[in-house]
């Protein structure tokens, strides 16, 4: 998109949008996306932006269905797989949300915040051996990653033997 005239006002609607999302003004930010024209409306920049508008809003459904549409378009982009099991987590299930961050792992097995994420699941499934595999792994790739399993309750089952350590 950087000096291409045609995408002059695509820059300018970005803009306003992360003005209203500053704001907390989410329908007038998912407006302004909506009046960007095919087919540059599905320009990655401005789908990242729209999953930043339904993260930001709280809309599970509509996080979910742009994150799905990333994942498809742009794989290689860690941030989209985890927009996408944090909507499915909570529009569908937990499970669910576990098996799009196994399907993550094929292009992103040195992300942290996705083997964090996989221990939280397994930590709210019940699956402790698996959560403490998980997020040993995740302290591995990122050693801050020990303070945010302190601060997360979904690891409250692991936070006695994380505060021993």
């Amino acid at each position: 998109m950087e000096g291409d005239d045609r995408f002059a006002g695509i820059r300018r609607r970005l803009e306003a949008v992360s003005g209203y999302l500053e704001l907390r003004m989410f329908e007038d930010a998912a407006a302004e996306l909506d009046g960007i024209p095919p087919p540059l409306d599905k320009v990655r920049q401005v789908e990242v932006m729209r999953a930043l508008v339904w993260q930001a809003a709280g809309d599970w459904r509509k996080l979910r269905e742009v994150s799905h549409v990333l994942v498809k378009q742009w794989p290689d982009d860690a941030n989209h797989w985890i927009w996408l099991a944090y909507a499915t987590r909570r529009c569908r299930s937990l499970d669910g949300a576990e098996e799009v961050l196994l399907d993550a792992l094929r292009f992103h097995d040195t992300e942290p915040v996705i083997h964090f994420n996989l221990a939280c699941y397994a930590a709210q499934l019940g699956k402790l051996d698996l959560a403490r595999l998980r997020l040993g792994e995740a302290i591995k790739l990122d050693p801050r990653v020990r303070e945010m399993a302190l601060g997360d309750s979904d690891m409250e089952p692991l936070w006695p033997e994380l505060r021993a350590v």
